[in-house]
């Protein structure tokens, strides 16, 4: 039996309006939370980002939707707001964004992270002070060989 033809008209049919303001799909929803359906005979589309996409316009490249309202079966397009995955974890875990960094006492060569010996970029990225002095002493000197085996060619 074929699967019926679902529109963006019946999605949008479907959809139920909360007390919260939320707009969502009572359908389908995967293992994350997120409502899907069948567009059009398509494979699943995620609910939110079709009734985006309808009312809005195309999502950008390189973004993804945000639930400013954190739930996940809303398809509210107020509640929606285009961000990069990065962005998009931060805003839903900025305690854990980078915690495994920050919690870090010795850089990957075993210097210790302390005021004298780190550096802390204005991103906020620490780095180790005597790690960057022996990347920059291995540079000198694989420049300096280079310039000796030119030299060397180019005298012949």
């Amino acid at each position: 039996m074929a699967r019926a033809q679902t529109g963006i008209d019946d999605v949008l049919y479907r959809l139920v309006i909360q007390e919260d303001g939320c707009i969502v799909w009572p359908g389908s929803l995967k293992a994350d939370g997120y409502g899907v359906t069948h567009l059009n005979g398509r494979y699943p589309v995620r609910v939110h980002r079709a009734v985006y996409e309808h009312l809005r316009g195309p999502l950008p490249k390189g973004k993804v939707l945000h639930h400013t309202c954190k739930n996940r079966a809303c398809a509210n397009p107020e509640h929606l707001v285009p961000m990069t995955v990065v962005e998009n974890i931060r805003a839903d875990h900025p305690d854990l964004w980078g915690k495994y960094q920050r919690e870090k006492t010795h850089c990957l060569k075993g210097h210790e992270f302390t005021p004298e010996n780190t550096y802390i970029h204005p991103n906020g990225t620490r780095h180790c002070k005597p790690c960057q002095l022996i990347r920059a002493r291995d540079s000198k000197r694989r420049k300096k060989a280079r310039e000796v085996a030119d030299g060397s060619r180019n005298r012949r």
